[in-house]
Parts: C-alpha cells; sequence; structure tokens
C-alpha cells in the first residue's frame, strides 16, 4: 500500500520529497470490518497534504472514478477539502490538508443548535448540488433493502417513528419515490 502511494506521488510531483505519516485510522464501514480506504498525512515543502489509498480487496466494490469525481466536486463545493490528485493505476487521491480552523465532529458539538444548523446548511448544498447519483451500486442495493424493509415496517404498523415521508429507490428507477406510509 506504500509503495503504491509512493508512486502516485511520484507520478503526481516528481521533483518533490514527502513525509509520509499514518493518517487517522478509521472507524467503521456498512460493509467491511475496516475502511475501504487507508489514510495518510503528507508534508512537502511546508504544504500538507492527505491520500487515501484504497485496499487491494475493495477495489472490485468501489468505483475509484466517481469517488474521485464525487470527491472534486465536493471540494470546489466548498464542503471537504480539495482534491489535488487522483490516480487510478495505483487507488489513489490525494487532498489539500485540512487547516487548523477544523475541529471533529463530536455528538456535543452537534447538539448545540448553531452547529447542527451548520451542518444542515452543509447537507443541503451537498443535496442540492446536482451531483449525480448512481445507476447501480453495492451501496444503492444495500439502501434498497433498508428503505424497503422501513417501508413495510411502516405499513404493518402504521407508525414510522419520525421517519415520515422519505424518499427511496426502487429497483433500476433513477429517480427517488416518494412513500407515504401513513
Amino acid at each position: 500500500m506504500l509503495m503504491r502511494l509512493q508512486q502516485a506521488l511520484a507520478s503526481w510531483q516528481p521533483a518533490q520529497s514527502f513525509d509520509i505519516q499514518p493518517g487517522t485510522a478509521g472507524v467503521a464501514s456498512p460493509h467491511r470490518l475496516a475502511t475501504e480506504w487507508a489514510g495518510f498525512r503528507l508534508q512537502s515543502a511546508g504544504q500538507g497534504y492527505y491520500a487515501k489509498v484504497l485496499f487491494d480487496d475493495q477495489k472490485a466494490l468501489i468505483d475509484f472514478q466517481r469517488s474521485a469525481e464525487i470527491s472534486r466536486q465536493a471540494g470546489e463545493l466548498g464542503i471537504a477539502p480539495s482534491l489535488c490528485h487522483a490516480d487510478p493505476h495505483n487507488g489513489v487521491l490525494i487532498f489539500a490538508a485540512l487547516d487548523d480552523s477544523f475541529r471533529w465532529a463530536r455528538l456535543d458539538a452537534l447538539r448545540d443548535p448553531h452547529h447542527f444548523a451548520s451542518l444542515t446548511r452543509t447537507l443541503d448544498k451537498l443535496h442540492h448540488s446536482g451531483l449525480p447519483l448512481p445507476l447501480h451500486s453495492r451501496q444503492r442495493i444495500c439502501c434498497d433493502y433498508v428503505f424497503s424493509w422501513k417501508h413495510w415496517v411502516c405499513n404493518s404498523q402504521k407508525s414510522c417513528g419520525g421517519w415520515g415521508n422519505v424518499s427511496i429507490w426502487r429497483g433500476k428507477h433513477s429517480t427517488p419515490r416518494p412513500i407515504h406510509p401513513f
């Protein structure tokens, strides 16, 4: 994995040397006991970067080009660090490092209405950005299952526990379909 990162760095910035340190360990994945990417903090000539290297066993499951494109667009929207380089051959994404104003998202901070409102505005910006949704993915299949199950529970119990009117994906349709479970 480190060798693939070094190869990606050499092809992106051949004249620079990088100090490579392990990044923050991933916490969870929807389909794995670890995360799909390994993280590395990078330093070169006073500039900080963060690299994500796709684990070999995840290459068949993760659409690298799509991940790179969504990462690039999220950076352009200002809701994520800017994507500096994508190396599909080595499975490496390199981002600008977060600056000193970065703070960890903690539950106690999200309980503060100001922080929660800020998070909501950021999510609205993402959802209204027009980023393309996948036509087919393992994650979408999983979401179909979860939301179909939720729809069945809501209809059988005539209560949705606050889920209310939500949109789900059905089969191969490319647009969300509203559910009115009540």
